[in-house]
């Protein structure tokens, strides 16, 4: 057989580079394992590590994992630090022939009597982070604090937090919110880092958070857009759930509450003497081999203390993750969720008792002096269910490279008896990037830290009865020659779509002083129909903070950011009527923006002795909170008298 010259030259490159590539990967080793809190074998997140001896290392992720590539040499020394915990080393003996080491390292308190705090914080740089570094204000809400409330709701948790409000199932920090029932929203809610808010009328999505598998609840109060985007005016809340436990855990909470009879005993209606209300939650979760399953499963019902206000409420949870042995540092997964709501809403309600003065509002509604009676037109009789499909796949690299892409797929639909029945779907994409541009050649540690990525979603809203921008008159005649014109709204379809690039370096400049500075660019694109026509918006905004260890357990911190909101479909493309009054639309509303700055102080404490001590912090801050384009239900223009004429509303800019 003859072999061209040229295709012998090939064969010889070829070999050549397998047996380079081959060397030189048989020069290095893998060191893979975990981290663990010696007290509780939870795992470790944010603790650093490192071979100083190669000037490599760094930061365990939120399963307490790590991974690295170090040089075969006959023993490697590392390096494992926490705050709170006692620094450990561990010397690793090389096997010739062997490639991969695992590593358990379980970490053990410090046994120190000075100030020392391990809480360790995900939602402020997107990356894992010392909690009294980071140059915001933040809040921790432990997973003990959210057992002890024995609640169905995570607001009711939240409701305890200082600075945090609920109004009416409105998230609230610092002030930062108005008051829209149900539309919009100047707090973004998230779950394991998605927004977890409705696709059209944009509010926060509370019920469907898994309130029995919290592992923390993390609070940013003030302007949070750049590494989050729309809706984070006054802040995040990022409710992190927890992974499956080694032992396989279950549990059945069974909730129950009666209230007292009324006093007057026209009102008790269903003659129970007292509203009840009654839950039963099941939960179970478990490793199998690599993988992880959780399944949560509730069901709620309120009888309420108005005729025909009683509830019914049901949900059913999967959450899922697989760590492939064959790709170290990979793990992926699903989470789908179904929930359904049955209830009856009121516009008014006061009271019904018999003998109050009944008056007529707009013309067609009667109701008492003091609200309106269970058979009024403001009662609304409604169904919804809601579906989440929540994708995610995460690969932490040799080099500690993190690859991260995260979706969610929800879609939402309200069914009611009064012609305002609609449906949403929510489309949404963010893949992250997290690198260490700089290392400390001593430890290995990560002295800057930099994360950028994409964001992308599309939201489509659907109801004619609700979003109907075309009024058509349709005349209908009986057999004997009787004729009505009914009149129905066509045409509520809607898309918006939103693009967004974003960027974040958090620094260690020296031993004492951390800073960030970030940016984000986000495209806003909103088809408004052959009526309203299409509409773009651009949002460019910025962040920059500082944070500086004075001395033992103290910091004092500083720091500014933009935000921005962008208008919910419901807030500029609502058409209806409730009870009298009409919701008209305002396709031209403006984004709302504005800034936050602020400044402040965290001092830690600790009293007793090594066994039994109490720790804590005192954390002070001075903020300034700027917002424009504030948007808030209003009456139109000349509309303010509301007897026998139909008062006109609209989302409006309160500053125009």
């Amino acid at each position: 057989m003859i072999i061209s010259r040229a295709a012998l030259k090939w064969t010889i490159i070829a070999v050549f580079f397998c047996i380079f590539f081959g060397e030189l990967s048989a020069q290095q080793v893998t060191i893979k394992g975990s981290v663990k809190d010696g007290a509780d074998n939870s795992p470790l997140a944010g603790c650093t590590y490192g071979v100083p001896a190669e000037g490599v290392g760094g930061i365990t992720d939120d399963e307490g994992k790590f991974m690295l590539k170090v040089s075969r040499k006959a023993e490697v020394s590392m390096i494992f630090r926490s705050m709170g915990y006692a620094d450990s080393m561990i010397v690793i003996k090389i096997v010739p022939g062997k490639n991969l080491y695992v590593v358990d390292m379980v970490m053990g308190d410090n046994g120190e009597g000075g100030v020392v705090f391990k809480d360790v914080v995900f939602t402020a740089g997107r990356h894992a982070q010392d909690l009294a570094k980071v140059t915001g204000s933040m809040e921790l809400v432990s997973s003990e604090k959210v057992d002890l409330q024995a609640t169905n709701d995570v607001e009711d948790v939240l409701a305890t937090t200082p600075g945090v409000d609920i109004i009416d199932g409105q998230p609230n920090i610092r002030g930062s919110s108005g008051y829209a029932y149900g539309v919009g929203s100047r707090v973004l809610l998230m779950l394991n880092g998605l927004p977890l808010l409705s696709p059209a009328a944009g509010s926060a999505q509370f019920d469907l958070v898994p309130v029995d598998n919290i592992n923390q609840i993390e609070i940013m109060k003030g302007a949070s857009s750049v590494l989050y985007g729309s809706s984070a005016l006054g802040g995040v809340i990022n409710v992190l759930t927890s992974d499956a436990p080694d032992t396989a855990k279950t549990s059945i909470r069974l909730v129950g509450a009666m209230y007292g009879s009324p006093k007057d005993p026209r009102l008790d209606w269903d003659g129970n003497k007292g509203a009840r209300d009654a839950s039963l939650n099941i939960f179970h979760s478990r490793k199998i081999k690599n993988a992880d399953l959780t399944l949560l499963g509730g069901f709620w019902k309120e009888t309420g203390f108005r005729e025909g206000a009683g509830s019914k409420q049901g949900r059913l949870m999967v959450m899922t993750k697989f760590r492939p042995k064959s790709i170290p540092g990979l793990n992926w997964g699903v989470n789908a969720s179904y929930r359904f709501d049955s209830a009856s809403t009121f516009l008014f309600w006061d009271s019904y008792l018999p003998g109050d003065s009944v008056i007529t509002f707009a013309g067609d509604t009667v109701f008492n002096s003091k609200g309106a009676y269970s058979g009024a037109n403001s009662r609304r009789r409604q169904f919804n269910d809601r579906v989440t499909l929540d994708p995610f796949v995460k690969y932490l690299t040799a080099k500690n490279n993190l690859h991260y892409w995260r979706g969610r797929v929800m879609g939402v639909r309200n069914t009611n008896d009064t012609q305002q029945s609609n449906s949403s779907q929510l489309i949404y994409s963010d893949y992250q990037f997290t690198t260490r541009l700089w290392k400390d050649k001593a430890t290995g540690n990560a002295r800057l830290t930099w994360v950028t990525g994409l964001t992308g979603r599309m939201t489509f809203a659907n109801g004619d009865s609700l979003y109907g921008d075309t009024r058509v008159d349709t005349l209908s005649c009986d057999s004997i020659g009787n004729c009505k014109t009914d009149t129905a709204l066509i045409g509520g379809h809607y898309l918006a779509a939103n693009g967004a690039i974003y960027s974040q370096m958090d620094a260690e400049l020296t031993a004492r002083l951390t800073a960030s500075v970030g940016l984000r660019y986000d495209y806003w694109y909103i088809q408004g129909g052959e009526q309203y026509g299409n509409k773009i918006e651009q949002a460019p905004i910025f962040r920059a903070g500082l944070n500086y260890n004075a001395f033992t357990g103290n910091n004092i911190r500083a720091s500014i950011g933009q935000a921005f909101r962008s208008p919910s479909v419901a807030e500029r493309f609502t058409s209806t009527s409730a009870g009298g009054l009409i919701i008209e639309p305002n396709p031209d509303i403006k984004v709302e923006k504005g800034y936050s700055a602020e400044i402040g102080m965290r001092q830690g404490f600790r009293t007793g002795n090594k066994k039994r001590y109490i720790l804590g912090y005192l954390d002070v801050a001075g903020f300034l909170m700027d917002y424009n384009n504030m948007i808030e239900f209003g009456l139109l223009p000349g509309d303010g008298v509301i007897t026998n004429i139909k008062a006109r509303f609209s989302a409006r800019n309160v500053a125009d």
